[in-house]
C-alpha cells in the first residue's frame, strides 16, 4: 500500500487544486498544539520555532515533514516522479510572500497533474509536493530538504524508488532563464533540452550549467536519475520583491509544456534500459 504519511490525491476530484496547501490530513495535530482534529496545513499549527535544531524532527509530534502526493496510475506500475516544493522560507523581520520561490513550484505541479491526468501514460505518476526544502536557519546537509530527503530514504528502505525524478523550482521569473544544473543526470536534461528546442522555447533554455542542491539531490544519492529545472538567476530571491508582480503565467506556460514534451521521451529511455 501506499505509505501512509503521505496523501493519495484522487485527481477526479477539487482536491488536487487545493493540494498546495493541503498538506497531510491523516495526521494529527502535536499534543502541545492545543488544537484537534487533523493537520490542515493552518498555520495554527505550525508555531514558530517548530524545527529541531538538529534536524531531527520537523514539526513537534511528528518525525518527518508531511509532502503531499497525487498519483496516476500508467499502465505499468513502473513511476517517474515530478516534483517541487511548496513551503516557502521563514523570515523573523521581512514579509516573505514567497510567489516565485515556493509558489510558482506549487501551482506548476498543480496544472501539470490536471494536464497528465487526462491523457493516457505508460508509466505511472507521482506528482509531489515536497514540504520543507528551505533551511529554518543555515543551509546544511541536516537543515534543508526535510520532504525530499525523508520520501527518498523512505523509498530507497523499502525498495520502492522511482525510476527517474524531474524537479521544478522558482520557474515563474518574467525573465525566464534555466540553465542545465551540473548535478542533474545528463540524458535527462537532454531530453529536456531538446523538447524546448522543438516547442520553440530554445531562448528560455541557455547553454550554460551552474550547481544547485534542490529536492531532486537526495534522489540522486539514492542512485535515481534526477534533473532540476531552476532559474536561479532572480534579483528578489529571498526578499521581500518575491511578490506577484514578478511572475509570470507564460513561464510556467512555458515549463509545463517543455515537461509535457519531453515526459514521452523519457519513458521511451526508461523501456530500454
Amino acid at each position: 500500500g501506499f505509505p501512509n504519511a503521505w496523501k493519495k490525491l484522487d485527481l477526479g476530484t477539487p482536491e488536487v487544486a487545493e493540494a498546495g496547501a493541503a498538506a497531510d490530513p491523516t495526521l494529527a495535530p502535536p499534543a502541545d498544539s492545543g488544537k484537534t482534529g487533523p493537520y490542515t496545513g493552518s498555520s495554527d499549527y505550525l508555531p514558530v520555532g517548530a524545527y529541531d535544531k538538529g534536524g531531527e524532527k520537523y514539526l513537534p509530534g511528528w518525525s518527518h515533514p508531511p509532502n503531499v502526493v497525487a498519483v496516476l496510475p500508467g499502465r505499468r506500475p513502473d513511476v517517474i516522479l515530478i516534483g517541487g516544493h511548496y513551503d516557502t522560507k521563514w523570515f523573523p523581520d521581512i514579509p516573505f510572500v514567497g510567489a516565485n520561490d515556493g509558489g510558482s513550484s506549487t501551482a506548476l505541479l498543480i496544472e501539470l497533474a490536471r494536464a497528465l491526468a487526462a491523457q493516457p501514460h505508460e508509466f505511472a505518476y507521482w506528482i509531489v509536493w515536497f514540504d520543507g526544502e528551505e533551511a529554518r536557519e543555515s543551509w546544511s546537509a541536516t537543515d534543508s530538504l526535510y520532504g525530499s530527503r525523508w520520501m527518498a530514504g523512505e523509498l530507497a528502505r523499502t525498495g520502492r524508488l522511482p525510476r527517474a525524478v524531474l524537479v521544478a523550482d522558482m520557474i515563474g521569473d518574467r525573465d525566464l532563464g534555466i540553465r542545465r544544473e551540473s548535478f542533474s543526470t545528463d540524458w535527462l536534461t537532454d531530453i529536456l533540452w531538446t523538447a524546448a528546442a522543438r516547442r520553440g522555447f530554445g531562448a528560455h533554455f541557455l547553454p550554460g550549467a551552474l550547481v544547485v542542491e534542490d529536492d531532486h539531490a537526495p534522489f540522486l544519492r539514492a542512485g535515481v536519475p534526477a534533473a532540476l529545472l531552476i532559474d536561479f538567476d532572480y534579483p528578489p530571491w529571498h526578499t521581500a520583491g518575491d511578490t506577484l508582480d514578478k511572475v509570470s503565467s507564460r513561464s510556467l506556460a512555458i515549463v509545463g509544456g517543455v515537461l509535457l514534451e519531453a515526459l514521452p521521451a523519457i519513458e521511451e529511455r526508461l523501456l530500454r534500459k
